[in-house]
């Protein structure tokens, strides 16, 4: 999977840039210039889940740290395990995009 340069989540288009964050962050969220930065010193897959943390962050701001978790890396483990993120597979096989809505869970 290739990290977006830009994602819509609800209402406001998010930057997503990834640059050196320093040796204790692996992500970061600023809302007021909707932008967020992944850590550019962790592993590729790292950044992915990282980047899904982020943004179920951003999709539910009242969450805590635990629930954004175990969100981030179970969807995430779905979607590589199931082959709908490009490179999971060796085999190329040609996918429709799948949209995910995920429901506030209480």
């Amino acid at each position: 999977m290739n990290i977006p340069k830009k994602v819509k989540i609800g209402a406001l288009i998010y930057g997503v840039e990834i640059k050196d964050l320093g040796s204790e962050k692996l992500g970061e969220t600023d809302r007021t210039s909707s932008m967020i930065r992944i850590n550019n010193r962790i592993t590729k897959q790292e950044q992915i889940l990282t980047f899904f943390h982020e943004v179920f962050h951003q999709i539910n701001g009242t969450y805590e740290e635990e629930r954004v978790e175990f969100l981030a890396t179970n969807v995430y483990q779905f979607l590589h395990d199931n082959h709908f993120l490009k490179g999971s597979s060796k085999k190329q096989e040609s996918r429709k995009r799948v949209k995910i809505k995920i429901a506030n869970v209480s």
